[in-house]
This record gives C-alpha cells, sequence and structure tokens, in this order.
C-alpha cells in the first residue's frame, strides 16, 4: 500500500497501525505515488494476516495548504 495522489503532495508522515494501536510502519517526507512510501503488509519481517489496517496521513501541497487523512485498509493476501 503506498500513498496515491494526482497532486505531487509531500507526505510529510504516513503511518499504519494494527487493530491495537501498534505502530506498524512510519514514513516521512516522501511524495504521492513514490515506492518509498509502500508498506509491504509485514511488520518486523513477519507478514501481517488478512486484516483491517488503520492509516494516516499528513500531507502538504504544491499551494501551501496541508491535510491530513485517517482511514482503514484491508489487506488481503
Amino acid at each position: 500500500m503506498f500513498v496515491y495522489g494526482t497532486v505531487d503532495a509531500v507526505v510529510t508522515d504516513f503511518r499504519v497501525y494494527d487493530i491495537n494501536g501498534i505502530e506498524l510502519y512510519s514514513q516521512d517526507n516522501t511524495f504521492t505515488n513514490s515506492e518509498l512510501n509502500e508498506w509491504d503488509g509485514s511488520y518486523k519481517g513477519v507478514e501481517m494476516p488478512a486484516w483491517v489496517y488503520i492509516r494516516t496521513v499528513l500531507a502538504e501541497f504544491p499551494d501551501g495548504r496541508k491535510d491530513s487523512l485517517t482511514g482503514t485498509t484491508t489487506l488481503l493476501r
């Protein structure tokens, strides 16, 4: 999973958590549509089970506007 966007925004913070709130992935200061901010569905080298995970994204757009997005994503295996 990665942060997709139609505008080249700076992803200042991208995090993925499990249902218990344990942070599984974090990446700072990348761009939308970049493989550098891609979560591969693992935690400490171990594949996570198919489940629902929480994601948070903070982004800054070229016009200076900032936005935060929180939601869920379902990992399928």
